[in-house]
């Protein structure tokens, strides 16, 4: 072997291993930030992450993304929720009763189904919240803002790196569960 093809193979190897360190930093940090957010909010069950890369993208370059919205990525405990949100669950609870006692189920199942929980009010309604459904809102809203913060706070060549492409992220206070996704297209 020529001393260059030598020197080339240990720079892969060193790149090798300066990967998989960094990856192995980033996880861990990734993972106590949440663990810490969950101690801070108890009601707080899971975090859904989609990473993947579109077949097509009307044109433009197909890049890597990460899918996270506040709103539709975070799932907290049932009873947390304002008395508007959990109208959300009724069709599902009504088909399966027993999910109001396993809430990491029941919201396993909202995602499965691709439920869809609607933190809209008009104005006019959010005037007639009860002081018990503003305090919740208001939590959620808040842990919603810290949870986007550290998801945000790391690039998307980290998740990509980390975790990999078509792949969906759960996020509970116990463990991280990664399942391939396909985004559609």
């Amino acid at each position: 072997m020529k001393p260059q093809e030598n020197k080339l193979n240990k720079l892969k190897s060193l790149k090798k291993e300066y990967d998989k360190q960094v990856n192995s930093i980033t996880k861990e940090t990734f993972k106590k930030q949440l663990q810490n957010l969950f101690i801070a909010y108890p009601d707080l069950l899971l975090i859904e992450i989609k990473c993947y890369t579109p077949g097509f993208n009307d044109g433009d370059p197909c890049s890597f993304t990460v899918s996270f919205d506040s709103t539709e990525s975070i799932w907290f405990n049932y009873n947390s929720y304002p008395e508007f949100v959990k109208e959300s669950f009724m069709s599902l609870l009504e088909e399966n009763p027993s999910l109001k006692d396993d809430p990491l189920n029941l919201i396993k199942e909202a995602i499965s189904d691709h439920l869809y929980v609607s933190f809209y009010l008009d104005p006019a309604e959010c005037l007639k919240l009860s002081k018990e459904d503003k305090h919740k809102l208001k939590l959620i809203q808040k842990c919603q803002k810290e949870v986007a913060k550290v998801i945000h706070g790391i690039p998307d060549e980290v998740f990509e790196s980390v975790f990999g492409d078509y792949v969906k992220i759960l996020f509970t206070k116990n463990k991280i569960e990664v399942n391939e996704y396909d985004c559609g297209y």
